[in-house]
């Protein structure tokens, strides 16, 4: 998408700044497979506005977004970076200040919706795809900044949300196995 990513430049500028920043993403990186590898560079790419260096602020940042994650593999990062093109309100592929506050802060409310932990699982980034989608009105793969305004007013009461969600969404509720009568 932007270009080689068997360089992984942006990964070794990344496990500089971890290894003073957190542990248990040194851990994640040290386990990664190659294609994991390759995912989380093009995820540190959106975190990367000038695609030259990482900054120790960004840094912090993926590792905010990171820890959200229950299990950060391949296949989380690519709903991670499939929900962060819903959130891209400009369209440049790249997570801007304003829209990484903003995704920072739907990440973290929506982690809390459907139970008490805080981590987002695979299966509870797959409903945040599924709301999003049932949000996204033209269906173009991104939410207008009205969309996204609604959305987090919303997930300021995330049980009520989500049971207005399971009530009008048919794609959450197929994912959560719901009959048309529940």
């Amino acid at each position: 998408m932007f270009g080689p990513v068997s360089e992984l430049i942006l990964i070794e500028q990344f496990t500089t700044h971890v290894s003073a920043l957190d542990q248990r993403t040194q851990e994640i990186i040290a386990v990664l497979p190659k294609e994991g590898l390759a995912s989380l560079d093009e995820l540190l790419l959106r975190f990367n506005c000038r695609h030259e260096r990482l900054s120790e602020n960004s840094a912090a940042l993926v590792v905010r977004v990171l820890k959200l994650l229950e299990e950060p593999t391949p296949v989380g990062f690519a709903k991670l970076l499939a929900i962060l093109d819903y959130l891209d309100i400009n369209r440049n592929l790249i997570v801007d200040n304003g829209e990484l506050g903003m995704a920072i802060e739907i990440l973290e409310t929506f982690s809390k919706v459907d139970d008490a932990h805080e981590n987002l699982s695979n299966a509870e980034l797959d409903m945040l795809l599924a709301v999003l989608h049932h949000i996204d009105s033209d269906g173009d793969g991104r939410l207008a900044s009205s969309e996204i305004s609604s959305l987090r007013d919303q997930l300021w009461s995330p049980a009520a949300f989500l049971e207005q969600q399971k009530q009008t969404n048919p794609r959450l509720r197929q994912l959560l196995g719901l009959s048309s009568d529940q």
